[in-house]
């Protein structure tokens, strides 16, 4: 019942209906409304009831650890992630990958990048969902160079990379500016491992291409996907755009979002700061009306775009 609600966004009324009418709750309710909790973006709860969960005597499995450790993740805060992980280690669950893994996130995202690659190196069995979380927030960080040497040893230890191996790879190329390594990465993933591109990738490989000024190279790229193109591959291009103030681009990407089924509405200040310099006031008016359904408001259109 805990996660209907929570999957239907109402964990309120699931913890009030169900949760507080149980005298003992056991450790599937607890479970159920923790991870509730976490994937409906509620972090802070999560590491309160979490925290109620063991004060009252319960204990967590590695599937709990690793649904808590994201909530410190997404909140960036080391105490609570260094709390969970003295508990998995006094209950001998530090040792298990999925815990391990979100360890080794939870202190990248926290600021703390040394002490997750310290739990990486400690651990005796490494799958390629470890190795992936190692990469990936190497790439966060922009040492590429590491995250090269880590992809080395996945290889040399007879682990065969996936779609997110490669994504941290890209990412990593991506925030150290090397395009070329990018390129090359991108290519051998499709060549030599025969895994199909999706979107994040093409996302990275636009940003890559589009940060360092090849804005028309990344729309060629663009052009050669399979429709219909996502609208955060669209996004990624016109966010470069505006970061390197490109003229041209802009307006043709604006329309590709515009007309994009899967289009969400984070670039929406981006299109109607874009709409409002071009005199396209009807756009900025549709993109209101759009932003009715939407969750929040669009934000009103900057000075400088107007000024």
């Amino acid at each position: 019942m805990i996660s209907c609600y929570g999957s239907c966004g109402d964990l309120a009324k699931g913890i009030e209906f169900v949760f507080d009418s149980l005298l003992q709750p056991d450790i599937v309710t607890w479970s159920a409304l923790i991870t509730g909790f976490s994937q409906s973006g509620d972090y802070a709860n999560a590491l309160v009831f979490f925290a109620k969960l063991l004060m009252g005597g319960g204990s967590a499995d590695s599937i709990l650890l690793a649904s808590v450790l994201a909530a410190s993740s997404q909140l960036a805060i080391l105490g609570p992630g260094c709390e969970i992980h003295g508990y998995a280690v006094r209950h001998e669950r530090d040792t298990e990958v999925m815990v391990s893994s979100a360890l080794v996130d939870m202190y990248a995202k926290c600021g703390f990048l040394e002490s997750g690659i310290r739990v990486f190196r400690n651990m005796v069995d490494r799958n390629i969902v470890l190795y992936n979380s190692v990469i990936s927030c190497l790439g966060l960080y922009g040492r590429a160079d590491e995250a090269f040497e880590v992809f080395d040893e996945l290889r040399e230890n007879g682990l065969k990379p996936d779609e997110a191996t490669f994504s941290g790879l890209l990412c990593a190329c991506c925030h150290a500016g090397l395009v070329n390594e990018g390129r090359q990465y991108f290519k051998r993933m499709t060549d030599e491992f025969g895994i199909q591109n999706k979107t994040e990738h093409n996302v990275y490989m636009v940003k890559l291409l589009g940060m360092d000024g090849q804005l028309r190279q990344a729309y060629e790229f663009i052009k050669t996907m399979p429709e219909p193109v996502d609208c955060s591959v669209w996004g990624a291009l016109l966010s470069c755009c505006d970061a390197h103030n490109a003229n041209e681009l802009p307006e043709v990407i604006a329309d590709h979002l515009i007309g994009s089924k899967s289009r969400n509405h984070s670039y929406d200040v981006m299109l109607s700061n874009l709409f409002a310099s071009k005199g396209r006031w009807n756009d900025v008016k549709q993109l209101r009306v759009d932003n009715g359904g939407a969750k929040g408001k669009i934000p009103g259109i900057s000075w400088s775009a107007i000024s």
